[in-house]
């Protein structure tokens, strides 16, 4: 059995997303390629094809600076990210990526905390309105856009 018959279930514009997507990330890593695959029919019960590119594209430049990150990225999923609204998940890989540009560090923390953000505010407009703000000041900093998301609960 194929990795690819893991996509053949998947609707019409996911599967062309997983499929060129994967394609994409073979170019930097077959095993990252592959860990995508493996966790992209999970992932798009909860994403749309939209987040499913972001997703993909943050995992490939995560990727392309250590593979075995990458691996781990697309192994742990986004199952915590049921509760974040369609809205709010593309600003998570908005402020994700711009936070990568400086630190892959900063913006796996940044990803990893937001489900538990989404769960202190259970307000999705009011979440969302933060991550816009934390999307314009990653823009300028990393490490504030973070620590800004982290305070904000308080």
């Amino acid at each position: 059995m194929s990795l690819t018959s893991d996509l053949r279930h998947l609707p019409t514009d996911k599967k062309r997303v997983a499929l060129e997507m994967s394609a994409s990330l073979a170019g930097v890593s077959l095993r990252v390629s592959r860990a995508f695959v493996e966790a992209t029919p999970k992932a798009t019960k909860i994403l749309n094809a939209d987040n499913l590119r972001l997703w993909a594209e943050l995992g490939r430049k995560l990727a392309m600076a250590n593979a075995d990150v990458g691996v781990k990225f697309f192994t742990d999923g986004v199952s915590e990210f049921k509760k974040v609204t369609p809205k709010a998940r593309q600003l998570v890989f908005q402020i994700c990526t711009k936070q990568l540009i400086l630190s892959s560090s900063i913006a796996l923390e940044t990803f990893g905390y937001i489900p538990e953000l989404a769960k202190e505010i259970e307000d999705d407009e009011l979440l969302t309105e933060i991550l816009t703000i934390a999307d314009h000041i990653a823009h300028r900093s990393a490490k504030h856009s973070s620590e800004f998301l982290k305070s904000t609960p308080a």
